[in-house]
């Protein structure tokens, strides 16, 4: 995921700015990180592409599942007529057919809350990794604000020329 990627480039030039003599303050290219910030913005888009993405498989899977489900129940159906139209064995096929519906209707609900939980846990995950994004991009710009008042004020006032 490149936002990732931009945002290590980002805590590497944090770690490995220069450091202020006497301060545990550092200092970065406000540029640079601005670039970085921008990059990061630019590549959220695609994050929730994914998350659209993930959304329409989880239509994909349901809608799949419940036509697996529909043809199912269809088969079972057949049969059933089928085997009431037989008059030797109508009472064991009246039972068996309503077994094979029961269990039918049952893989249909268990494949749909299935593919329901998947979907809900790809976006849960998703959810997680762009919070986490999110906090880590606002505790940069927390940092970076900081250090930009530390730089500022510890900037040396210039000697006047005479004195």
């Amino acid at each position: 995921m490149k936002v990732l990627e931009l945002l290590d480039k980002l805590q590497d030039l944090v770690e490995n700015g220069a450091t202020v003599p006497f301060s545990t303050k550092i200092i970065v290219d406000p540029d640079e990180v601005l670039d970085l910030l921008d990059e990061v913005r630019a590549e959220m888009p695609g994050d929730l592409k994914d998350a659209i993405r993930i959304n329409e498989q989880e239509k994909m899977i349901i809608g799949n599942a419940e036509r697996e489900a529909n043809k199912i129940m269809n088969a079972a159906e057949r049969k059933v007529k089928e085997l009431i139209d037989s008059d030797e064995i109508t009472r064991s096929a009246y039972n068996k057919a309503q077994d094979m519906l029961k269990k039918a209707n049952s893989e249909s609900l268990n494949m749909r809350i299935g593919s329901i939980e998947y979907s809900a846990a790809m976006l849960k995950d998703l959810q997680d990794k762009l919070r986490d994004m999110m906090n880590t991009v606002e505790d940069n710009k927390i940092e970076l604000k900081e250090l930009r008042k530390s730089a500022i004020n510890s900037r040396t006032p210039e000697i006047k020329e005479g004195e």
